[in-house]
């Protein structure tokens, strides 16, 4: 309830609001707020800058999402080798028992090496690849909304 001057209650009724295409504003803005020219030219600059932005977002969720997709692809395929990587012995193979296990056991510590240099490299790859992923669903949610 309102009040006037006098303090008794009224019943306000809302004025029509006119909205565009509205048969009785003329197909014009409303007469009962009027908008300035630099005010609408703002707001259209505004809403062309907006989908601008919203282009950019979606082109840096797409390159990010491919960036993400090849790197992961890398580190699995690193994880991979340092799987298959066999110990292969050197030289000749000895007769004596005792060398031939040093022998085979060198063989070990140097596979185990080159499976541990690989696991680093595919894991610097899955670090990059995730950060990418990140960005891309960070774009990709800012898009959305």
């Amino acid at each position: 309830m309102a009040y006037d001057a006098h303090g008794e209650e009224t019943r306000r009724t809302p004025m029509p609001v006119l909205r565009r295409n509205h048969p009785a504003a003329g197909h014009r803005l409303s007469p009962l707020r009027p908008r300035s020219s630099a005010r609408t030219e703002a707001r259209a600059a505004l809403a062309v800058g907006y989908r601008h932005a919203v282009k950019m977002m979606k082109a840096i969720a797409i390159i990010s999402a491919v960036c993400a997709l090849a790197l992961g692809l890398r580190a699995a395929r690193l994880w991979y080798l340092s799987s298959q990587v066999k110990p292969v012995p050197e030289g000749p193979e000895p007769v004596v028992p005792e060398m031939r296990a040093m022998w085979w056991q060198s063989a070990q510590i140097k596979a185990a090496g080159l499976s541990a240099d690989l696991n680093a490299r595919a894991a610097k790859w899955t670090a990059a690849a995730v950060v990418f992923g990140t960005i891309a669903s960070v774009s990709g949610a800012y898009v959305s909304n």
